[in-house]
């Protein structure tokens, strides 16, 4: 985990040359053909280009209906976020082995004022993230694809798998799709809320609403958290102890964190820094979900120093048992 500090985050966040701005034309045309043009303008976004964001990415020289050689993984970016966030991670990826085809992300929200408006968990965001995990199987014939959740879009895209009813329209989204998600992988996500909601109300910022807000206890939030173990094969979550936005805890609870997954926790990592500083662990999530790293992942050195300082820890703890042992007997 050599990335450290936000100087260096923003600096990897400026390398966006590396996304595509739009799904490629074999996606899009794919996506028309089998949903029709309006599903595919709202999955593709090209009404942000404008703004001089990448709102989609995804599909490459691939022919749908053909099956990719990885399985598949979606990604969903943080509150106010385009999909384009992505872009070292998609990058990464690339030089792992990973192709167009096989890596996919949109964008949810309204344009207001020239800036991404997201008020909430609004039923259709939940349901283009939805669609978008129909459509990438459908693309790449396979039954399964895995998930990349960023802080916001945690609780969007468990709402997006669990299906049911809307918090707040009408709605039915239809059943879950927990047998088709492997790995589900949450990085800083809202799960239970969000620190930066917890001296705020509606009024003052309107994603802290109590109906589909950010903030703890939030129908929407109690909706996703009302049912457990829907989330996929293998869910997973890596949070920080510095989450400046998320927080660790909100309302008596770790704000990350929902019944049934693997917890990684790493120290002294920002929000948005333990998302570009955990680069190899997820890749090694995606790439071997076969073995149970029961939240050890294989020390690389990236994260190295992490791992040495929970041995230095454990090693403390330890002698400090042994030595108080000794003094007992004596």
């Amino acid at each position: 985990m050599h990335i450290g500090n936000a100087i260096l985050s923003c600096l990897l966040l400026l390398d966006l040359t590396v996304v595509e701005a739009l799904f490629a034309p074999l996606f899009r045309e794919f996506l028309k053909l089998r949903f029709g043009s309006a599903w595919e303008q709202r999955l593709t976004r090209e009404d942000l280009v404008a703004t001089g964001w990448d709102p989609s990415f995804g599909g490459g020289s691939h022919v749908g209906g053909e099956r990719t050689r990885k399985t598949p993984i979606i990604f969903a970016p943080c509150w106010q976020c385009t999909a384009d966030f992505f872009a070292p991670i998609v990058n990464f990826f690339r030089e792992n082995n990973y192709t167009d085809a096989e890596m996919y992300g949109t964008t949810v929200g309204e344009l207001q004022k020239g800036r991404l408006y997201q008020p909430g968990y609004k039923c259709e965001y939940v349901e283009s993230f939805r669609q978008l995990i129909k459509a990438v199987m459908l693309y790449t014939n396979t039954r399964i694809v895995h998930i990349l959740a960023f802080s916001y879009s945690g609780a969007l895209t468990r709402k997006a798998i669990l299906g049911g009813k809307c918090v707040d329209k009408d709605f039915d989204l239809g059943p879950p799709l927990t047998q088709h998600i492997d790995v589900y992988l949450s990085v800083a996500g809202v799960q239970q809320g969000a620190l930066f909601c917890e001296n705020v109300n509606d009024k003052t910022l309107l994603a802290c609403n109590m109906l589909t807000g950010m903030k703890c206890g939030s129908r929407f939030l109690q909706d996703i958290n009302s049912v457990k173990h829907y989330e996929g094969k293998r869910p997973v979550i890596i949070e920080t102890t510095a989450d400046e936005m998320v927080g660790i805890r909100v309302c008596g609870r770790f704000a990350s964190q929902f019944a049934g997954a693997e917890i990684i926790r790493v120290n002294k990592l920002s929000h948005v820094d333990v998302l570009m500083g955990t680069m190899d662990v997820q890749l090694g999530i995606f790439d071997r979900v076969q073995f149970d790293y029961g939240g050890w992942l294989s020390l690389s050195a990236d994260n190295f120093t992490f791992y040495m300082v929970v041995l230095s820890e454990a090693a403390i703890l330890i002698c400090g048992c042994l030595y108080y042992t000794q003094m007992r007997r004596s």
